[in-house]
């Protein structure tokens, strides 16, 4: 049973790893019942391209590179001190991200959402030089403030959203749990940076 509840666990963590959590977000933002969900498929088809390309493939192919390099040790990059370097190259990557989705019209709260996901990225990497926080429920506390954000201040109407997300953060928090990679403090602190960073952030932009 316990070996049944780890494999379940871990492919919690993998569906919802922190570099797929974006794209997840811009999937909702764009079918959230809004007047998002009105923008012109090729907006929308380009905009995928992007934060694929941004927050998941460019991130990931440094990897492999910085583990050549022993600059990393695992993919899995469970020593807090060995995230800071592909945090910071995240940042950059998302950087690039925000700058070619300005340049496409109808896009703000995307561009708002990638400037928010700099500031937890960033905000992770100097956590991390003292601490260890999580880095799934910083990305999963940030997609839970982007559903609030669209349905409270643009009034959209598939609540099973709010309900789905509010279950996976749930799983994924415990998932983290039993499997030891943190702490219940760790797991608390990391969903609430997200959460403010995300939320507040889009509330000001």
């Amino acid at each position: 049973m316990q070996n049944t509840l780890k494999q379940i666990a871990n492919i919690t963590s993998i569906i919802f790893h922190p570099v797929f959590i974006p794209l997840y977000a811009v999937f909702i933002i764009f079918n959230s019942g809004t007047l998002f969900s009105y923008i012109p498929e090729t907006i929308k088809n380009f905009s995928y391209i992007i934060v694929i390309v941004s927050t998941i493939l460019m991130p990931i192919s440094v990897l492999p590179l910085l583990k050549f390099q022993k600059i990393i040790s695992s993919y899995k990059l469970n020593d807090r001190r060995e995230r800071i370097i592909p945090m910071i190259l995240s940042v950059i990557f998302f950087f690039m991200g925000f700058f070619l989705i300005s340049k496409i019209p109808m896009t703000n709260i995307l561009q708002s959402f990638y400037k928010a996901m700099m500031i937890v990225v960033l905000g992770v990497a100097i956590i991390s030089l003292y601490w260890k926080i999580s880095m799934h429920m910083s990305a999963i506390g940030g997609l839970c403030a982007t559903v609030l954000f669209v349905y409270s201040q643009y009034l959209g109407g598939h609540i099973y959203w709010t309900l789905a997300i509010i279950i996976i953060t749930g799983l994924l928090g415990s998932s983290r749990l039993l499997l030891g990679r943190h702490t219940p403090t760790q797991v608390y602190t990391g969903f609430f940076w997200g959460f403010l960073c995300v939320f507040g952030t889009l509330f000001l932009s």
